[in-house]
């Protein structure tokens, strides 16, 4: 006031003298100006004064605040260990809600508070579950946190993923019930282990908000994924033996051989796995009814030709009542057959085979890839994955499955003409013409012949373009993706050079394997042509002789053309079986490369099991002051980097943990652990990091990355429509908090669709990686060098939200849920100089020392009433850099001397 200080802001700014005269403000004075100044004020303020006199606020909350009730420990009971060991505590007299305890200072009784209201929280003890195929069911974790002195009820259903209930588990369906100081129980799904091939075996089990009795579901546990692990090979396990056997040796696409895998016993075996959907059954024989309608409809119109000719044209003139009788008559026979063919032509679009069978192969290829073993995914070439999806899948698809349709409908076509020349030779009472059936049978024997000669000249052609397709594509792949880099080093005419010679190739191979189709092709129409020029020379002399007729030349003519272009369609059908043959291949090798799932299933399971074994200790610790799953440590082995003893460094859920040490290290390596992004092997597993199995945990490379979409969807993905983390008010808050301008908080409305790399400034995208992070709200977050491009403004405004994140469990999150939500903990790997002050610890990493803790946790530090939703944003009002101390302001971290290993070397101070 008399200073002229209305904010916190100058309160900091000003000097001592100016501070003594601001401390004799009379208590009154203060008070008036609470009265009407805005509540961002008084948290400035308040926040002024906590900088000021540290300490001052929590030793006023600590002596003024009233206990709510006494904390009374649950009666011993038979139902869980972890109740009898005293985790939970019973509700108090006056609100029925467990009490907790709020900060005190040391060597001071806690005042006991309440860590969540309203009814016990029921949720899974993990977001994943994972199992094989051979396990006879799967087991679930699902526990309850608050108070246990009544019984609970909670309802639950699984939900169909990739696996369908009947085929790959029993649906189970249920009440799950708590009793009275029971806080565990383990729900089973049974599993059917069949022989079917699929991409990733995986269904969820729900928790339903419906029928819920003195029960809340968890904020994000009320789902759970469960994961089987498929012992199966694609199509089928017929050449499992030899397929694993290919497929475990080289990487390289174009060099694993499936050559002991007969071509033709492969493409039957995946002509299976498609007929075991029902809808691609039901569509194909209905496919396959229709077109041989259309067989019988040719048969039709011979007979009526034969009919016409033979009889209806060569009555006389007094028969023309007659004659016309039955021309009608043929009409009708020719235009009803025609129109329902045509319907049922139109209506086979319905039966949906094509797509479901391209999908399934599409989108089979898009889950392996993400689900493929590390070393693998980065060590294909993209294009070949590309290829395989947009190629492959298409050509099996159309080539293959959908040529079975063609095949049968022309089979059905010869065996038709077959028959007809047996029936009509009884129905006009004319000999059997052998003359037409023994070429009929000659057909196949010829071009089944040349096909066997042609295969191997065949195959090798089409996967040398399958080659130089997959390098041209990947060298698009790579001028479209790393254009920034061709930029900058003005190198586009080095790329077009590169981009123009894998073209060259590729045109160069099209054209040699396009001349070795059409002498494929052009075989049977050889063959048809000097059948059908040999018929008409000894059958027109038979007509002219007067031993056949004139229909039945004509009709046999027509059969006989109709007979070879029948074989020659079969022979086109068969070479282009023959031509998807190396996309066969290809898929099979990408469905059946190595997974990551078994390693996930361990890493699943460890966590499982070591986060039930420390919330069993957690709870006979508990103080009351935090629930026991609050308690469980996230845990780095010491000896993540270097031999020896099996040692832990443990760090506790609510802390800012700032990780530093020198270049190349291991800080990356321990952040990707840490964020379940590389999965350990099972010998390293117990001596990796732990992070317990109900945390969401997030990591954030250094690096920024967006995709193709919208802003919004770029921040948002992997949130449903409906989730409150998904509101746009809170997305645009949080982006406004961490200095985005208004123009790039314009574009969260927009559905334009930009390459957000060349869109924005590596900053811009560095604070919206960090939005994004925040927008998912994890319980864990993981950040690799998030500050190393900001300046001191910016870089400020991230630790103060990262800070909040802590402390306020979540940014912009529901005030009255604050009490419930499970804590936030944050790691950051820095070499920038930052405020001890504001991490909790402090961990040093390097492959000589190892990981070591610098800056321990203050184990008497509870979470700050001034981070509680009361004070909601009391960190966000940090907006310049006078805010946070800087290098002028005492001591920093100076991340370049921690690998000396002298103490004295963690600090240094500035001139000042």
């Amino acid at each position: 006031g008399e200073n002229g200080a209305t904010s916190e802001r100058e309160l900091v700014r000003v000097s001592s003298k100016e501070r003594a005269s601001v401390a004799t403000l009379a208590p009154n004075q203060i008070l008036n100006w609470s009265r009407t100044a805005a509540t961002e004020d008084i948290f400035q303020a308040l926040h002024g004064i906590d900088r000021l006199r540290p300490g001052l606020i929590d030793d006023f909350l600590a002596t003024q605040r009233r206990p709510e009730a006494q904390s009374q420990v649950l009666p011993r009971g038979t139902q869980n260990s972890e109740v009898n060991a005293g985790n939970m505590v019973e509700a108090n007299t006056n609100n029925g809600q467990i009490v907790g305890a709020a900060p005190a200072k040391d060597g001071e009784q806690a005042t006991p508070v309440s860590p969540s209201s309203g009814p016990p929280i029921v949720q899974f003890s993990a977001f994943e579950y994972y199992c094989s195929e051979a396990d006879p069911f799967i087991s679930l974790e699902v526990f309850r946190i608050g108070n246990l002195s009544q019984r609970s009820e909670v309802q639950y259903v699984t939900v169909d993923g990739t696996a369908c209930a009947g085929q790959s588990y029993k649906e189970a369906r249920g009440i799950l019930a708590f009793e009275p100081g029971e806080n565990e129980k383990t729900l089973t799904v049974q599993l059917i282990d069949d022989d079917t091939w699929r991409t990733t075996v995986d269904f969820q089990l729900h928790l339903l908000s419906e029928g819920l009795v003195n029960a809340q579901l968890g904020r994000y546990l009320w789902q759970t994924r469960l994961i089987v692990q498929d012992n199966d090979t694609f199509p089928t396990n017929r050449f499992s033996a030899e397929i694993t056997e290919a497929t475990a040796k080289k990487v390289d696409m174009h060099n694993i051989n499936l050559s002991s895998v007969p071509a033709i016993g492969l493409m039957i075996e995946y002509f299976k796995l498609m007929a075991q959907d029902k809808v691609v059954w039901t569509g194909t024989i209905k496919t396959i009814i229709t077109d041989q309608l259309h067989n019988l409809f040719l048969i039709q119109k011979l007979f009526m030709n034969v009919y016409l000719v033979d009889h209806i044209l060569k009555r006389s003139d007094s028969d023309m009542g007659m004659v016309a009788r039955d021309l009608f008559l043929l009409l009708i026979l020719t235009v009803l057959p025609f129109a329902g063919l045509h319907y049922l032509d139109y209506i086979k679009f319905t039966w949906r085979v094509r797509g479901i069978t391209r999908k399934g192969v599409q989108t089979a290829l898009i889950r392996k890839f993400l689900n493929y073993e590390g070393h693998i995914r980065g060590d294909l070439n993209h294009g070949s994955v590309i290829m395989a999806i947009v190629r492959d899948a298409v050509n099996i698809t159309d080539f293959g499955y959908m040529n079975i349709f063609t095949l049968l409908m022309s089979l059905g076509n010869v065996f038709l003409m077959l028959l007809y020349q047996f029936v009509s030779a009884a129905i006009f009472g004319k000999p059997l013409n052998w003359f037409v059936i023994v070429p009929m049978c000659f057909y196949p024997l010829a071009l089944s012949s040349w096909v066997v000669l042609r295969k191997e000249t065949t195959t090798t052609a089409l996967m040398d373009m399958t080659k130089r397709q997959d390098n041209f594509v990947s060298k698009v792949d790579t001028i479209v993706q790393h254009y920034p880099l061709i930029c900058e080093y003005n190198a586009r005419g080095w790329f077009i050079k590169r981009y123009e010679d894998s073209l060259a190739a590729f045109n160069k191979q099209a054209i040699a394997t396009g001349q070795t189709l059409l002498n494929n092709a052009r075989f049977a129409g050889w063959l048809g042509m000097m059948a059908v020029g040999l018929y008409t020379l000894v059958g027109g002399m038979q007509v002219v002789s007067g031993r056949l007729t004139l229909g039945s030349f004509m009709a046999n003519v027509h059969a006989f053309a109709s007979v070879g272009a029948s074989w020659g369609h079969i022979y086109a059908i068969v070479l282009q079986m023959q031509s998807c043959i190396p996309n066969l291949e290809r898929v099979t090798i990408l469905m059946n490369l190595p997974l990551d799932i078994p390693q996930r299933m361990n890493l699943s399971n460890y966590r499982i099991r070591t986060t039930r074994t420390l919330r069993f200790e957690a709870a006979k610790r508990s103080d009351g002051t935090a629930w026991p799953i609050d308690l469980v440590p996230i845990r780095i082995g010491l000896g993540l980097l270097r031999t020896g003893g099996m040692h832990f460094l443990d760090i506790s859920q609510d802390q800012l943990v700032y990780i530093l040490g020198p270049h190349g290290e291991g800080k990356s390596l321990l952040l990707r652990l840490a964020g379940l992004v590389t999965v350990p092997t099972k010998t390293t597993m117990e001596s990796a990091v732990f992070v317990p199995s109900h945390l969401r945990s997030l990591f954030i490379p250094s690096e920024p990355m967006f995709f193709e979409g919208t802003l919004k969807e770029n921040l948002t993905m992997g949130l449903e429509a409906n989730d409150p983390d998904n509101d746009m008010t809170r997305i645009s808050e949080i982006c406004r908090r961490l200095g985005l301008s208004r123009d790039i908080r314009s574009l969260l409305d927009s559905e334009s669709v930009f390459t957000w790399d060349l869109k924005l400034s590596y900053t811009q995208r560095q604070l919206l990686s960090l939005a994004r992070a925040f927008i998912s709200n994890p319980e864990f977050i993981c950040l690799s060098k998030p500050m190393q491009t900001f300046n001191t403004f910016a870089k400020n405004k991230v630790l103060a939200l990262l800070r909040e994140f802590v402390t306020s469990k979540g940014i912009c999150q529901d005030d009255s849920k604050w009490n419930s939500r499970r804590p936030r903990t944050c790691l950051v790997s820095t070499n920038h100089n930052l405020d001890p002050k504001l991490a909790d610890q402090v961990v040093h990493v390097s492959l000589d020392g190892g990981v070591r803790c610098i800056k321990e946790a203050d184990p008497t530090k509870k979470t700050p009433f001034l981070g509680s939703p009361s004070m909601k944003g009391e960190m966000a009002a940090i907006t310049d850099t006078s805010m946070l101390p800087t290098q002028s302001s005492g001591a920093m971290l100076d991340p370049e001397n921690y690998a000396s290993g002298s103490p004295s070397k963690y600090f240094y101070f500035s001139s000042v």
